[in-house]
């Protein structure tokens, strides 16, 4: 019985030793390290394009000539917590450069993380950063547009370039203001076409060697508007007649009022081209009509003018009789022309009798100064 105890005494120990052991790895569970490729630190993450917060009088500084961010290796026995300061959503940390101290002039500065949770460990590359800080200045300058024609087609040539807004404000240390030669705006010479366009595009300081200095520009982008003057070649016009003749007409006198052209587009295209038929349909015509017909041109190319004023005269067939509709042109011409005759009669008779009234008054002066002497 007493043996019996002894052992049901014993059962009891070891199933609340268990207990123990079971609550007490429940409890400090989350922080053993767990084992994993980075041995006793845990997991591990890298962060890579974090950004470089400088510490410094941004009123009174200008600073420049360091990379902007940074990699940072996270390493942490808490995965969650290391996920957290993995997303940039989420994460609390930030890598500092602190130049509150320092003074105009090139400084080589250590990087440090600030806010950090103590679960996690960083190491930050590269550590230390090149930085140069000078006093901040202000000035306005003139953009100047570049706009190169490697691009355009055989002929094409570039016309009137425009920038918009035409100044801009340039911020900077005082100096590198000193350095600043030409501010551009370059158009990337894909994006020139066989047409006029637009681009808008970044600002740009350059020195006396060309090289971009660093800057600050408001507006930091400009609109640039590109001619493109494509190649041109004068050529002649002539009347094509189509459509059906009405009976009675043996042909049609076509006349255009202008017989020249000019025209523009690729190269190849212009020197295919000497000459353009000028489509007029005669049907239902019978009498003296003037139209404005367009001048037909293929696709790519341009044409100035692009419609021209045609006369179309019909002429009849010998003998054919004509209805007074068809004659109503002829008939107001000689009309015009009896009128223009009884004119020129008039004013002929009227010659006619101011030379003899002339005369006999010559006549008469005459007699007088023969009785006088």
């Amino acid at each position: 019985m007493e043996t019996k105890q002894r052992k049901s005494n014993a059962l009891y120990a070891i199933l609340a030793l268990l207990f123990s052991i079971l609550l007490f790895f429940n409890a400090n569970g989350k922080n053993l390290p767990t084992t994993s490729a980075t041995g006793s630190e845990g997991f591990s993450e890298t962060a890579t394009n974090v950004e470089i917060k400088p510490i410094y009088n941004s009123e009174k500084y200008y600073i420049h000539g360091f990379e902007k961010n940074v990699t940072v290796k996270l390493s942490s026995a808490n995965k969650i917590q290391l996920n957290a300061e993995l997303n940039e959503d989420t994460r609390n940390f930030s890598v500092v450069a602190d130049l509150s101290d320092l003074k105009p002039g090139t400084h080589e500065v250590r990087l440090r993380m600030q806010n950090l949770s103590s679960a996690v460990s960083a190491t930050i590359d590269p550590a230390t950063v090149t930085v140069t800080i000078e006093k901040k200045a202000t000035k306005t300058f003139e953009v100047e547009p570049v706009v190169s024609s490697s691009n355009t087609d055989n002929g094409f040539t570039l016309g009137n370039v425009a920038v918009s807004p035409a100044e801009v404000q340039i911020t900077t240390g005082d100096q590198t203001l000193k350095e600043i030669k030409r501010v551009v705006a370059t158009v990337d010479p894909s994006k020139v076409a066989k047409e006029n366009f637009s681009e808008t595009v970044a600002i740009q300081a350059l020195n006396g060697s060309g090289e971009p200095l660093s800057i600050q520009s408001v507006p930091d982008k400009v609109t640039i508007d590109v001619e493109v003057v494509s190649p041109q070649k004068v050529i002649t016009l002539y009347p094509v007649q189509t459509g059906n003749q009405e009976e009675g007409i043996a042909y049609y006198n076509l006349t255009l009022t202008q017989t020249l052209a000019t025209i523009s587009g690729a190269q190849e295209k212009l020197d295919s081209l000497s000459s353009i038929g000028v489509p007029i349909d005669i049907t239902d015509i019978t009498k003296s009509v003037r139209k404005t017909i367009s001048v037909p041109i293929d696709s790519g190319l341009a044409i100035s003018p692009k419609a021209v004023d045609v006369t179309i005269v019909p002429v009849y067939e010998a003998g054919y009789s004509r209805s007074s509709s068809d004659t109503d042109t002829s008939t107001t011409t000689a009309e015009t022309t009896t009128k223009d005759d009884s004119q020129e009669t008039t004013t002929s008779s009227q010659s006619t009798e101011k030379n003899t009234s002339s005369t006999k008054e010559k006549e008469s002066s005459n007699r007088q100064t023969e009785e006088t002497n």
